[in-house]
């Protein structure tokens, strides 16, 4: 079900909204979860004249490709000349690009594979061996990093992470040496962080499967493509705070991601750098996902209501035949 007004278009999963407005769920007050998408339409912008639109890599970007269709981005020829563009390309032979071996993609579902099905324990987990994998090659090393935080209701919001400085982000005048300074998962325009020669992304970023489906039945976007906007691009600013920025620093930069694909994409955008795993165990790990040789299907919405409406016969036939069946006996 989608609701659409001038600015924004809300869609409500159809079976959860039909379930919470039943008889049955109000006389037994059951709770019905419903999952809303909100997207943002480029109307928005409708009541100004001109509007600035600021980011790096904007074509990537979620909002570009939402409403590639009805804008017609323009680059700012002014602002444009005064950038440096080729900075990355002069730094990338400085930087290492590690991750942990076998972590393809870092989500809950992992963090809950490795914590006995209890994603808390899981993400603890990650974060306390990435640390110690950390500190055993790169010991004393001042570096900024960031997690996951816990559910806002959780007794303890955050998770520990064993190289991060005594005063824990709470001094902001902090002169700690040898320590991690927490920073925030979307640091955008923080600029006081180029001391910082190592940057260390410990979270999972990543739209649940609904979005996804969403995304690609409403503007056509592939997962692929919401997962770079989403969060490898994140990891690229994220680790850009760092001296990467600085002209005038030429320390070696290490940049840890948090799985094997982000650090595939950082390596995309930094060819002359080098890649490297850390060897960290995280246990067997059951296999998740479809039988082999088989993938996941993206329908668009008129796709979607033809595969329900013939998935709706089919079980009326089946209840039909399975009727006269019983008549018959």
């Amino acid at each position: 079900m989608a609701c659409v007004d001038k600015h924004y278009r809300v869609v409500i999963d159809t079976k959860s909204f039909d379930e919470a407005g039943t008889i049955e769920a109000f006389e037994k007050k059951r709770m019905v979860i419903l999952q809303f998408t909100i997207f943002q339409q480029s109307s928005v912008t409708d009541g100004y004249k001109e509007v600035l639109y600021i980011t790096a890599e904007q074509p990537k970007t979620l909002v570009s490709l939402m409403w590639s269709t009805d804008v017609d981005f323009q680059p700012n020829e002014w602002i444009e000349s005064q950038l440096d563009q080729d900075y990355l390309t002069d730094k990338a032979p400085l930087v290492t690009i590690r991750y942990p071996q076998g972590v393809k993609n870092l989500s809950k579902h992992f963090f809950k594979t490795i914590g006995d099905d209890d994603r808390h324990k899981g993400n603890q987990l990650y974060l306390d061996r990435l640390a110690d994998a950390i500190d055993a090659e790169y010991p004393n090393r001042n570096h900024i990093f960031c997690t996951n935080t816990r559910d806002a209701k959780s007794a303890n919001p955050g998770y520990a992470w064993k190289l991060e400085c005594p005063c824990r982000g709470r001094d902001q005048k902090c002169t700690c040496e040898g320590y991690g300074k927490r920073v925030i998962v979307n640091p955008h325009g923080l600029n006081a962080l180029q001391k910082y020669n190592m940057a260390v992304f410990g979270a999972a970023i990543n739209f649940d499967p609904i979005t996804q489906e969403r995304l690609f039945a409403f503007y056509g976007i592939t997962p692929e493509q919401a997962k770079e906007a989403l969060c490898w691009h994140m990891i690229m600013q994220f680790s850009g705070r760092t001296s990467i920025r600085n002209p005038d620093s030429m320390e070696p930069i290490v940049i840890v991601a948090p799985d094997e694909k982000s650090a595939s994409y950082l390596k995309d955008m930094l060819p002359e750098a080098i890649m490297k795993p850390f060897e960290i165990h995280f246990g067997e790990r059951p296999k998740r996902g479809r039988p082999k040789g088989s993938r996941r299907v993206f329908r668009t919405e008129d796709e979607r209501k033809a595969k329900n409406a013939a998935d709706r016969r089919a079980q009326r036939a089946a209840a039909k035949a399975a009727a006269s069946m019983q008549s018959s006996a």
